[in-house]
């Protein structure tokens, strides 16, 4: 048969008999095994190997601790795929066993095919969900330093969906929205509401409207006034998309750049 490399199981079984025809078969096909003879015995195991790569364990272990038990204690601690191996095949047992772990439940004298085919699936199935976790945690890792480097901008940044309603914005435009406007804003909240002018609400909609159509331009205001105090911002409008380019919502991005523009004025 096929060598699967040197991985090592923890055999839980405390029929001596039945661990060591289980043993030779595993060893056999490139495995290490560990064995224990009972619940606290594997449970004091597992913390003491950290090598361990997966557990078989078996449900009746006489008097004491149960596999069940002794599998929900080890997974509070380690991240190890657990097979159950039981003579039981009732549905309340096997629902239990699925409450604790989803790496499989193995009849005994399945056989040796059955065996080291569910050891090798449960394995894959390990090795995905630990890739779906790295990835969801470089998600997590982008995101946060992605939104420390827009939290960090003195340039008001926000986005919306097709209903107006705020999706992020970063601490230059929460401060800004209650210095100027009196109004603490949330993730839900209309961002047209957040501006009780309703010339400027307007215009806001309609430059919103205008990326939400797929457009992305910039447009210049001033404050108006004399030279001396007049203050002037400068306002990107983006569209956001999906995967497939459709557009599902619109970022702002809102910078004063009154030294600049009273530079080339003077």
């Amino acid at each position: 048969m096929e060598k699967t490399g040197a991985k090592t199981i923890l055999l839980v079984d405390d029929e001596a008999i039945i661990a060591l025809a289980e043993r030779f078969v595993l060893e056999k096909n490139g495995y290490r095994v560990l064995t224990a003879g009972s619940g606290e015995s594997a449970v004091e195991t597992a913390a003491a190997q950290p090598g361990i790569d997966l557990i078989l364990m078996d449900i009746n272990l006489g008097s004491g601790m149960n596999g069940t038990e002794a599998a929900e204690r080890i997974l509070r601690n380690h991240d190890i795929p657990v097979i159950f191996l039981s003579s039981h095949t009732e549905r309340d047992v096997v629902e239990k066993t699925e409450g604790i772990t989803s790496y499989g439940y193995i009849v005994k004298n399945s056989g040796d095919t059955v065996l080291l085919a569910s050891i090798k699936m449960a394995f894959r199935l390990f090795e995905a969900k630990t890739r779906e976790k790295l990835g969801e945690k470089r998600i997590r890792l982008q995101h946060a330093l992605l939104s420390g480097i827009i939290d960090s901008s003195a340039s008001s940044i926000f986005s919306v969906d097709h209903e107006y309603r705020y999706t992020s914005f970063n601490d230059a435009h929460r401060r800004e929205m209650l210095a100027v406007h009196g109004r603490a804003i949330r993730i839900g909240d209309n961002a047209l509401d957040s501006v009780p002018e309703e010339e400027m609400r307007h215009r806001l909609k309609g430059n919103i409207d205008r990326a939400l159509r797929g457009e992305q331009f910039t447009v210049q205001e001033d404050s108006g006034g004399d030279l001396d105090t007049r203050t002037y911002l400068e306002t990107s409008h983006n569209p956001i998309r999906s995967e497939d380019g459709g557009v599902i919502g619109a970022s702002v991005f809102s910078s004063d750049v009154t030294q600049r523009d009273r530079k080339s004025v003077v």
